[in-house]
């Protein structure tokens, strides 16, 4: 049954929004089962995303309107959309992720910051780490001098203190 103007509107008010966020990575969706489309919105709802069943005519037009290219070929197939408004890399990785358990799940690329990348660019930032990852490696390197300039300053102490026992023990 087609949709509704009212209900055009309210999905391009919807894709609009999704558009809004850091991600948006385009997927294939044709081959999975309900049950499996569901694991992905879960897995997608973890991270703080959303994953839609988005009809292609209606995203064409959004794109369109946002003056983002994407490859007319992606707007002929089923496409779902894996969004997240909080972090650029955590939808690709749930994404790609996803795809690698479940060959019928396509991954075809994204928008990010208002531009298309290709499959290539999102399976390299699926490749990086976490933003939690990568917040304790910026600490784990600030804290690296420090910890080796106390411990410097620890051995000069610990030196003074092992001279001084060897000259308690020589005098005794």
């Amino acid at each position: 049954m087609p949709k509704t103007r009212e209900q055009k509107a309210t999905e391009i008010q919807i894709l609009e929004q999704m558009l809004d966020g850091k991600a948006v990575v385009l997927t294939q969706y044709s081959g999975l089962s309900v049950r499996e489309i569901d694991e992905l919105r879960a897995a997608v709802r973890e991270i703080g995303g959303s994953y839609r069943v988005v009809k292609t005519s209606l995203l064409g037009k959004v794109l369109k309107e946002r003056g983002i290219d994407v490859p007319a070929e992606l707007l002929t197939i089923q496409l779902g959309v894996v969004s997240s408004m909080q972090d650029e890399v955590e939808p690709n990785r749930v994404a790609v992720e996803f795809a690698k358990s479940h060959e019928a799940l396509g991954v075809l690329g994204a928008v990010i910051e208002g531009a298309f990348v290709g499959q290539a660019f999102v399976k390299k930032l699926a490749a990086l780490p976490g933003r939690e990852e990568l917040y304790a490696q910026a600490v784990g390197s600030i804290k690296a001098p420090i910890t080796g300039f106390v411990n410097v300053l620890g051995g000069n102490l610990r030196g003074l203190v092992s001279v001084l026992h060897q000259y308690a023990a020589a005098k005794q």
